[in-house]
């Protein structure tokens, strides 16, 4: 059924996009090119501060300048990184919006929005939580497998990380002692999953570690004594510098820091709390909707979902409640591959038939291909299902999928193609490797995330599959729709947990009772949640977004409505907030709204 505007919340979520929109771009007749010229050069001095300040994304995205350093933690770096963005934003402050072309006007609300958020995130002490489960220097070890080693001074560099990450692990160490010393501390239920992750890196010999993978294959054309000497400092490195400095911080973490972790797992607990968490749900929500606005959208949308769940559990047969229906999906092995391989394959079959279809919703394509692997075992056991990991900016590397394949008894075979759709094609790759080509962006615009855009188009996506052959039986159905509720319970139970007093408990149950995921995959999710507040808010509200602007081109363009059109517009110019995006299409609209005289000539 279609939905988005007939939502109350989702009218009311439109009027506070509206006004944003209006005032947001610049009247090409009064376009000032000085104006534009400042802007443009404001916009590359923060795109090559940030490629220097972060390394690792530096190279990551093909940029090879910064391939010897990591992200340097240490207090006065932080503190000049603070100075810069503020005096950024102050200079993009005086900047008249009104002047600006309409491009300029999108990269001047774009940078204004990360320049203001960075701002209020240090403030709050957000860099004082530099790990949690999720993310941190435990999983540097893939690193590698996101870099492309051309030539020696890839392996040179490679090899002088290497010797330098034990500074890079005690300043992280420094900073979680800061954390602890102000009460910003990430809670137990996330933060005891790291140790065993660092125990998965403790190896006995170097070569296994993943630091060392690079060097398991080098050029023909390098001298032996070369090669040898290359793989001996590595070793080294690892032995004496990277695997040390990992215990140092395993051992940090289980004496000092998880003690003093508190047990409570609302972000409204921390010092500024309630004021940090609010600024986090506008931030992945891009709405200026409160917590308990969202939260009410998102019982709505599962009291829906359950009705569309009844009635596909119907169509597959069983005539009993959906609790029931949960446990025989949970439990039947007809569901599940008891094989990672046979999972890993099924994945890439399906995503082999979405590939051929795609030109029926889309008239442009990405070039840039994609590959579908597996999660890095050490880090399996926290992730999601499947993730997706970018393409390099320069061409010289694909984009991923990873599938979770650990637990493959506990990956329900229904949930492959639904999950494929979101996270491949037609969702985050497509969407993420289109906005890399547009090589009339700045790379500060093609490189541009948006929670609530990014997470939003995946969850769209994921419908679009019933269009290219997906979900054709009622359990595939049931997958794409335990997905959406998955993505619907994730408003409910991550604004319950941060605003309004939920225990993990009751948000184990919540999931338990409202979708049929495995109970490990709920409890991983639930302590998602509380490690990352307010980032399981971007999805469903970015969808329901894409969906209302849908359903308003297709009433207000009527035969003239083409969803292969309004599928390029979505994904030119890149990621964008909800207020940007709904003046990009309202733009679309106005373009191809036919006149009177027109019609009946």
């Amino acid at each position: 059924m279609p939905y988005g505007p007939d939502i109350p919340a989702m009218r009311m979520l439109n009027l506070l996009l509206l006004p944003a929109c209006l005032l947001m771009s610049g009247s090409p007749a009064m376009a000032d090119a000085a104006q534009d010229a400042a802007l443009g050069e404001l916009i590359e001095a923060h795109w090559q501060r940030t490629l220097r300040e972060r390394p690792e994304f530096a190279s990551v995205t093909g940029d090879r300048r910064y391939d010897e350093h990591w992200t340097d933690l240490a207090p006065r770096a932080l503190a000049a990184s603070h100075r810069a963005d503020r005096d950024a934003l102050r200079a993009l402050r005086r900047i008249d919006v009104s002047t600006l072309s309409a491009d300029a006007a999108i990269d001047h609300a774009l940078l204004q929005r990360e320049l203001a958020w960075r701002v209020d995130m240090h403030g709050y002490g957000q860099h004082l939580l530099p790990m949690t489960q999720l993310g941190g220097v435990q999983m540097l070890d893939q690193l590698p497998g996101q870099l492309v080693f051309r030539d020696l001074r890839d392996y040179d560099n490679w090899l002088a990380r290497l010797q330098s990450l034990d500074t890079h692990i005690a300043q992280t160490i420094a900073l979680m002692r800061q954390g602890m010393r102000r009460g910003i501390v990430v809670p137990q239920a996330a933060m005891r999953r790291v140790p065993p992750q660092l125990r998965a890196l403790l190896v006995e010999d170097a070569q296994d570690s993943g630091f060392y993978a690079p060097f398991l294959t080098l050029p023909d054309d390098v001298h032996p004594a070369r090669a040898q000497a290359l793989r001996t400092a590595a070793r080294a490195a690892i032995s004496q510098q990277v695997l040390p400095a990992y215990r140092r911080l395993h051992d940090f973490l289980v004496e000092e820091y998880l003690p003093i972790a508190p047990e409570r797992v609302a972000a409204a607990a921390l010092p500024e709390g309630q004021a940090w968490y609010a600024r986090m749900v506008a931030w992945h929500s891009s709405t200026e909707l409160s917590p308990q606005e969202i939260h009410d959208i998102g019982l709505a949308e599962v009291n829906r979902l359950l009705e569309d769940m009844r009635h596909t559990m119907r169509k597959a047969g069983h005539e009993g409640d959906l609790a029931e229906f949960f446990a025989v999906l949970r439990e039947d092995p007809a569901f599940y591959h008891d094989d990672p391989q046979a999972l890993l394959t099924a994945f890439r079959a399906t995503a082999k038939r979405i590939d051929p279809a795609l030109p029926q919703l889309f008239g442009r394509l990405p070039r840039t291909p994609y590959g579908i692997q597996p999660v890095a075992p050490t880090t399996a056991p926290d992730s999601m299902s499947a993730c997706y990991r970018p393409p390099a900016a320069d061409g010289s590397r694909a984009g991923y999928m990873h599938v979770n394949l650990s637990r493959p008894q506990r990956r329900p075979i229904f949930d492959i193609e639904v999950l494929t759709a979101g996270t491949a094609v037609p969702g985050r790759h497509l969407q993420t490797a289109l906005a890399l080509e547009q090589r009339e962006l700045h790379p500060y615009r093609r490189h541009q995330h948006v929670p609530v855009y990014s997470e939003g188009w995946a969850l769209y996506a994921a419908d679009l599959g019933a269009a290219l052959g997906l979900y054709a039986d009622p359990h595939s159905m049931f997958g794409r729709l335990g997905y959406e509720m998955w993505q619907a319970a994730g408003l409910v139970v991550d604004t319950g947990v941060h605003a309004l007093g939920w225990e993990r408990e009751q948000a184990i149950a919540f999931m338990r009772a409202h979708t049929p995921r495995s109970e490990h995959d709920i409890i991983s999710e639930v302590d998602r949640y509380i490690a990352r507040p307010g980032q399981a808010l971007a999805g469903k509200i970015g969808k329901m977004q894409i969906l209302s602007l849908r359903n308003r081109a297709r009433e207000r363009l009527g035969n003239a409505f083409d969803i292969r059109e309004f599928h390029d517009v979505m994904l030119s110019g890149g990621a964008v907030p909800l207020d940007l995006l709904d003046e990009r299409i309202e733009r679309w609209i106005a373009g191809r709204t036919v006149s009177p005289r027109e019609e009946t000539s």
